[in-house]
């Protein structure tokens, strides 16, 4: 169960589904007073994880996704290059 409404239902005598709600009551306000790019962040917050772990994911899923396109590049570069070492290897041949 999400820490904070447990805090909710212990300290003020709140019942889970009345926690539940001034969770996302609370959140709902602190996400119109923040930039969008943190509502991510926020949720994580109020989900009793800590600061940073939405953006620590994003930021995996980033390193992913752009060291697999540096993979593909890599692998294409190096088709091209052999294709035009044959090329260039036929045309001085045909010349002699």
């Amino acid at each position: 169960m999400n820490p904070l409404v447990q805090s909710l239902q212990q300290e003020a005598g709140l019942t889970e589904e009345q926690a539940a709600k001034a969770v996302t009551l609370i959140g709902n306000a602190l996400k119109s007073k923040f930039p969008t790019v943190l509502h991510d962040e926020l949720d994580e917050v109020l989900k009793g994880n800590n600061f940073g772990d939405a953006f620590k994911d994003k930021i995996k899923d980033f390193t992913d996704k752009a060291e697999d396109a540096a993979g593909a590049f890599a692998n294409k570069t190096n088709e091209l290059v052999n294709e035009m070492s044959l090329k260039m290897k036929e045309m001085f041949n045909n010349k002699k």
